[in-house]
């Protein structure tokens, strides 16, 4: 579906593709099923025998899978409430099987589950068993919750699609519930159809909250009258293959047909579409660092102008204001600046970045090299988020969960890491992984130097190549298809 709009598509592109929301999915005819709860990783590829011939309505799916999310019961049986904290006692006894088994009866507990399961291993005097045992069975319950990342991406695009108005009442009910994915997912939803800024945290606790959903409630009870959503919001998505080695940048549709491949002067360490086809480029060992070419390759800005001093980018996007969102690696920064050179805001010094992503509330989502970490900085530049031990992390991004998908250099594999940091999906590489996405159906693509770009299913098996001018495919970002077009 084409974007109605430039300057929305270019807030989407910018600003919401960070947990690859909503994708093409429905765009695509395929129509995920309901499924039970899925294993660690993104959720299943649908497979093409069972896409049928003729697309079936979606907004029937959509219904229940907020049915499911929505109707969850806040308060549990009293037999349940008496149960969790008994099955955690259990969680570090002498006996394995009767260990598993409470392990098992906690994951089974409906979402209500989660505020008394946290509630009963906090403090001091948990054992560490325990303390694990119970965390896997918090994310086992979210898992099931969320239904698949696909799953809920699929039914809020749906019931978009269609403008029912009902859909952000939804979503505004689904901020306080009990599974942070959800939240995440709901308040992504949100700012993306409403364009609205409200500071609401999904991973804070229920008090913390309550003033951001009143807000919110606030504010829908005053628009919903007049409310019209963002137009453009659900355009079809591309990936940009940026190729340090063959000089090019190389646009593909989600099922992997070529659109274009453009040539570039240099080495392109990034890049990110400004609109009517042209494309903002950084070279790392170039001068300037920064180039916009037009479709046919012409120089029509560059950042000599900017008189920012030893400016070497090394990631770039566009964000929703005009501004650029830059990897400063010659002064070891990311920047927030306009075309001529002013700096509106900026974190570091930093450990050598490598790549930075513009999030859904504000935060600035980084990969450092040298310290082995992905941190997440909020606009005052304080660090609020950190997942260490990621050796030479090379590229990152947000997934609609919550997750964060990195490139992983020094152990070459890509790795989905949790809020709490722990790893919750991997894919070794065959060489060096530069680029990693993760798609509305739940497939990965990865840009290994030595493999090309692949996509891989939930069990890291290859289903396609994309095939670029050489090996060395350094970037993969998604944006909207909209933007790459000449108008």
């Amino acid at each position: 579906m084409p974007a109605k709009s430039t300057r929305f598509a270019r807030r989407w592109g910018a600003a919401c593709l960070a947990v690859v929301a909503f994708g093409s999915a429905f765009s695509a005819g395929e129509l995920p099923g309901p499924a039970s709860a899925p294993s660690s990783g993104p959720a299943p590829a649908t497979s093409p025998a069972s896409v049928p011939a003729t697309r079936p309505d979606p907004l029937p799916f959509a219904r229940v899978v907020f049915g499911e999310l929505l109707n969850y019961s806040n308060e549990l049986p009293a037999a349940d409430r008496k149960q969790i904290p008994l099955l955690v006692a259990r969680l570090a006894g002498a006996n394995w099987q009767k260990r598993q088994e409470a392990s098992a009866a906690l994951e089974a507990m409906p979402p209500a589950a989660i505020p008394l399961l946290t509630a009963a291993v906090r403090g001091e005097g948990i054992d560490l068993e325990t303390l694990l045992r119970a965390k896997a069975a918090i994310a086992a319950i979210e898992r099931r919750a969320l239904a698949g990342d696909s799953r809920l991406n699929a039914a809020i695009e749906a019931r978009a699609l269609a403008q029912e108005p009902g859909l952000i009442a939804d979503l505004i009910a689904l901020l306080d519930h009990p599974a942070g994915g959800v939240r995440y997912a709901a308040d992504y939803a949100l700012r993306t159809l409403t364009t609205q800024t409200i500071d609401y945290n999904a991973f804070a606790d229920a008090s913390a909250r309550a003033a951001a959903i009143k807000a919110w409630q606030a504010w829908w009870a005053q628009a919903k009258g007049s409310f019209r959503f963002a137009p453009g919001a659900f355009g079809p998505l591309a990936i940009l293959a940026i190729d340090f080695q063959g000089s090019s940048v190389t646009a593909y549709k989600l099922d992997g047909t070529e659109l274009w491949s453009r040539r570039c002067r240099h080495n392109p360490y990034g890049a990110w579409p400004t609109g009517n086809g042209n494309l903002l480029v950084a070279y790392i060992n170039a001068s300037p660092t920064l180039e916009e070419l037009d479709p046919d390759g012409n120089a029509v800005w560059t950042s000599q102008g900017m008189n920012i001093p030893n400016l070497r980018v090394v990631d770039v996007r566009v964000l929703p204001n005009g501004r650029f969102l830059l990897v400063d690696i010659g002064a070891q920064r990311v920047i927030e600046v306009d075309r001529q050179g002013a700096i509106a805001w900026q974190a570091g010094p930093l450990n050598n970045p490598m790549s930075a992503e513009r999030l859904n509330n504000g935060n600035t989502l980084v990969t450092e090299s040298a310290t082995s970490a992905v941190i997440e900085i909020d606009p005052t530049g304080k660090t609020v988020w950190t997942a260490a031990g990621i050796a030479n992390p090379m590229d990152a991004t947000r997934l609609l969960n919550g997750n964060t998908l990195v490139a992983e250099v020094t152990n070459q594999r890509v790795v989905e890491l949790d809020r709490d940091g722990r790893q919750v999906w991997q894919r070794p590489c065959q060489g060096i992984p530069y680029g990693v996405l993760r798609l509305s159906d739940g497939t990965t693509v990865i840009a290994v130097r030595e493999e090309g770009v692949i996509v891989v299913d939930t069990e890291g098996r290859v289903l396609r190549r994309l095939r670029g001018p050489s090996q060395s495919l350094q970037r993969l970002r998604l944006v909207p298809q909209a933007l790459l077009e000449k108008k």
